[in-house]
Parts: structure tokens; sequence; C-alpha cells
């Protein structure tokens, strides 16, 4: 079967056998700050059922698929491996939805205990990626873990992260663990503008979350625990500590009894702005973009009310008819 040049997919092969791309409706590849990514959902033409009846490509097969944007900006150009989940079929359409290889395999329950005592964050994803590189920040080694029999492995990364106040997630062959602010020190990887058609890179849609007063109102908690020595335990910041009143600030019952992981407990991401560009290969979770928002007004030329510099936390690499879009969502520290 043959193949064709193409803006973004430019391989996908089954059991050594290659996908003619011309049948290909769309693609789209998302990639996200968390365990939920990375995905890809494909469309295929396929009126006389030759992908599932000739091919044989059924639920938990493997696509090899090749990426690059060479025709654009030349910031991608990677090969992975996804693991298939569902393959609905809606007329003569059929679609193809995937996780990659090694973040599935994390989201399959384990057949036998896992158990981390005292052990530091690179043991714990070496453990559960093997196949992955680590990129980790520094953290104390405070808590155990484990996985229990019929346990996702995944689920006890998401703890990990939460207690340890950080960020866990695949990006492009790596398995990356930092907080936020770890992130967000980091020098922009590229710059856009908004309302400039002289830019090179330009911000098309655009709109503000807006959820920061939800997110802020969920996680304003003193928390509190309990040691068999030290009695009720409370985490050394609150919310109220960043510039509320503390008195205010409900207490929650948590199940830990260190200050360090209560603590950890009310940080999050919040959600800053969602837009659209021109596809791009370079913007990926876990860089940092920085964005100029122009306005027409002669008195203020810049609108403050959007962040200047985000952290991409998910990217939507959407693929149609030659045509290569991204949609990115980014995120601030509290």
């Amino acid at each position: 079967m043959g193949n064709i040049p193409n803006l973004f997919i430019q391989k996908i092969s089954h059991k050594g056998k290659t996908l003619d791309l011309a049948f290909m409706r769309e693609a789209n590849f998302i990639e996200t700050l968390d365990m939920s990514g990375p995905r890809l959902m494909l469309s295929f033409y396929d009126p006389y059922s030759v992908l599932k009846d000739d091919l044989g490509i059924k639920e938990r097969d493997e696509l090899n698929v090749s990426i690059e944007d060479s025709l654009q900006l030349d910031g991608i150009d990677k090969d992975f491996v996804f693991t298939i989940l569902t393959i609905p079929t809606a007329a003569d359409v059929v679609k193809f939805n995937c996780f990659q290889k090694d973040i599935g395999a994390s989201k399959i329950p384990s057949k036998e205990s896992i158990v981390f005592t005292q052990k530091p964050v690179d043991v714990l994803l070496r453990r559960i990626f093997p196949n992955l590189r680590a990129d980790t920040g520094s953290f104390p080694v405070v808590e155990d873990y484990h996985v229990l029999p019929g346990q996702r492995p995944s689920a006890m990364i998401r703890q990990l992260a939460r207690e340890k106040g950080a960020l866990c997630f695949f990006q492009r062959g790596k398995i990356v663990f930092k907080t936020l602010a770890e992130l967000f020190k980091q020098s922009a990887r590229v710059k856009y503008q908004d309302d400039n058609i002289k830019a090179k890179n330009q911000v098309g849609f655009s709109n503000s979350n807006g959820s920061s007063g939800i997110i802020k109102d969920r996680l304003s908690r003193s928390y509190v625990g309990w040691d068999m020595e030290k009695g009720f335990v409370r985490s050394g910041v609150t919310q109220g500590d960043q510039g509320g009143d503390s008195n205010e600030v409900p207490m929650h019952f948590a199940p830990h009894s260190n200050p360090i992981t209560l603590g950890n407990l009310q940080f999050a991401p919040v959600p800053s702005v969602d837009f659209v560009v021109i596809g791009n290969g370079n913007i990926m979770p876990g860089i940092t973009m920085e964005i100029k928002w122009n306005e027409t007004r002669q008195d203020a030329p810049i609108d403050e009310g959007m962040p200047p510099k985000i952290v991409v936390s998910t990217v939507a690499h959407y693929y149609s008819k030659n045509k290569y879009y991204c949609r990115v969502k980014g995120v601030v520290p509290q």
C-alpha cells in the first residue's frame, strides 16, 4: 500500500504493514500535562472493511506512527507506538482510539503487589515505566507507596504527584515529574502574538478560562492529619497564608501525618487560556510559551488581564486533508 507526503502524520504501520494514508480522514494527537495522554484518534474511510478484515486490526493491537511537521515549523520528528483501545465504526468510517503504549500499560490492573518503602521518585518511575527515561525534580522521601493486585499503577502515580505537589506526564519519549513552579521558571520555548498579522507566530481564536476562583475555593483547606505520637498534625502552609485569613479556611482531614505532604495537597495548576494556532510541533506539554496579547487601544496596547507566560497543559495536534492546527491550553502557578 502506498504512502503520500502529509503535513503531520507521515506513516502508520500495523505488524509491518503500512496503512494507506490516502484513506485517512483526520488525526488528532493529544498531549497532556498528566496521565491522561498522549492519545491518538484516527479516522479512516474504509467502506470495504479492509482494515479490520484484511489487515486484521483489532483492539489491543499496536500501531507504529511516524509524526513529522517538516513542511511547517519542523518541531517534531518522532516515532510513537500506540495501543488501540477501541475501534468504533460509523457507516464507512472506522475510528481508532489509541493510547501511547507506555502510559497505556500503566493503566492495566496489576497482577502482583508492588511496594515502595521510602523510595525516591525516580525509583518509582523507573519501576512503572521501565522503557522511559525519567526527568525528575528534587523531592524529599516522605511517604511509602504501593500498588495492590487489581489496582492500576497509574492511579498510584497520580497520588504520588498530588502528594508531592508535582505534575507527572509523558513528554516525547520521557516521563517528567516536576512542580509547576519549576516548569514555569523555564525560558519560553516558543513566542506568539495575538492580534498582530505581522508576527511570525500568531494566536488565532482564544479565550480566558476564568475558573481559577472555583479551583482555589476547592483547594482552600487547612489539611490536618493524625500521628500516633504527635497527635494532630497541620499542614505548614494554608491558602490563608497566601493572602487570605487562615482562620476562615475550613479544616479538612487527610490520611497523612507529615506536614510536607499535607501542604502539597493544596496546590494545583490553574487553567488560564485556551487558543488555536497554525500547527507547530514545537508545542508540547510542560514547556513555557510567551504570548503578547495586543490590543487596538492606544492608551492600553497590551491586555494585562491575559497571562504573558504560560505552561502548556494540553495541546491537540489536529490534522485533516493537509491542514494542521494546534489547540493549546495553558496553566499558571497559583
